[in-house]
């Protein structure tokens, strides 16, 4: 695959942390409430485009008409608002999310999870059908 399964379920554990009820900075709060969403999710694409293969972000940045001078200029801003210490910390959960990857499919959990879930998904069409 292009893009790895890791990188994809950084992006997808950020979205769940933005849509999730609890944050660490509450909603309701005007303007800050929003921040850590933001940099949660500025972090994970961040992360997400160090993990891809360079020639593939020029192919999406040519598709986006931006160039990739532009992107890095975007990066190291960003880079400068977030602290190293939380960049370093977001830059190992791909590594980790690999590490379990492996576990589950080293212990067979993968493959009775993917029955598991093909039999409810296979229950769930006959009830409705």
């Amino acid at each position: 695959p292009r893009v790895p399964a890791s990188r994809k379920a950084l992006l997808a554990i950020a979205g769940a942390y933005i849509v999730a009820p609890i944050d660490l900075i509450p909603e309701f709060l005007p303007v800050v409430g929003a921040i850590d969403d933001v940099a949660v999710m500025v972090v994970a694409i961040d992360v997400f485009l160090e993990g891809l293969d360079p020639r593939l972000v020029d192919e999406k940045l040519l598709d986006l008409g931006m160039s990739r001078a532009e992107l890095d200029s975007d990066l190291r801003k960003v880079r400068r608002l977030v602290p190293k210490s939380v960049r370093s910390m977001a830059a190992r959960v791909p590594e980790a999310l690999d590490g379990v990857a492996d576990l589950m499919a080293q212990t067979g959990v993968d493959r009775r999870l993917r029955a598991l879930v093909t039999r409810r998904r296979t229950d769930t069409q006959e009830i409705s059908a």
